[in-house]
């Protein structure tokens, strides 16, 4: 799975061609996912829109969320619920099965629009929080701390309106992990990073970036 996200493959964009839709309020049935964002509720802020998506080749169904930062009103936060409805994985050196959710910052004036287009300059980080959620559920694999994936092979820019063209997975250990009925969830971070601060993090370790 490292090989594949670090190749930036591209095939999973034909599997995640998903019936897409945007709620401007959480509406959620009772059960795991909904604990889980009243936990996210109670450490990031409240859930002010959700984009529900149906991805049939996928084992899971990922939902972004936008939240209302409680601590941090220069951004936005987007986190995925349902990527850990199944595992990444079984961990022996824990001896339990490994479960992740993502969150990804967004400056405040980032508007995502209940009449948002999939395709519109805007919308690339939230369709590489998808992308991300489900790699580990179409490769087998699960995701890691310091990875960093490239959009493309080379990698080029995300959009024509930047040049960040990579994203840097790194871990929320002050939000994470989140317990919920005995089932622990690690959140990871997408960072998106230049090619120069790639190439940095190769030489000097991906923690010197942070």
């Amino acid at each position: 799975l490292k090989f594949a996200m670090e190749k930036g493959e591209t095939e999973i964009a034909t599997l995640l061609g998903a019936t897409i839709e945007v709620r401007s309020a959480a509406v959620h049935e009772v059960g795991m996912d909904n604990r889980f964002l009243e936990e996210i509720e109670s450490r990031l802020g409240s859930v002010h829109q959700t984009i529900h998506e149906t991805v049939p080749a996928s084992e899971v169904s990922v939902s972004l969320h936008e939240i209302d930062p409680k601590h941090e009103r220069s951004c936005r936060m987007w986190v995925t619920s349902g990527m850990s409805d199944k595992p990444m994985g079984f961990s022996s050196k824990e001896g339990k099965n490994v479960y992740a959710e993502l969150l990804i910052k967004l400056p405040y004036d980032w508007a995502i629009s209940k009449g948002f287009k999939r395709d519109t300059q805007s919308f690339w980080p939230l369709n590489w929080m998808r992308k991300v959620a489900h790699m580990p559920h179409l490769y087998q694999g699960s995701i890691e701390e310091g990875v960093m994936i490239p959009n493309g092979e080379p990698a080029v820019p995300f959009s024509s309106q930047t040049d960040l063209c990579w994203f840097l997975i790194a871990r929320m250990n002050e939000y994470s992990p989140i317990k919920v009925e005995g089932k622990e969830t690690s959140l990871f971070t997408l960072i998106p990073i230049y090619t120069e601060e790639r190439e940095f993090a190769l030489e000097h370790g991906y923690k010197k970036l942070l």
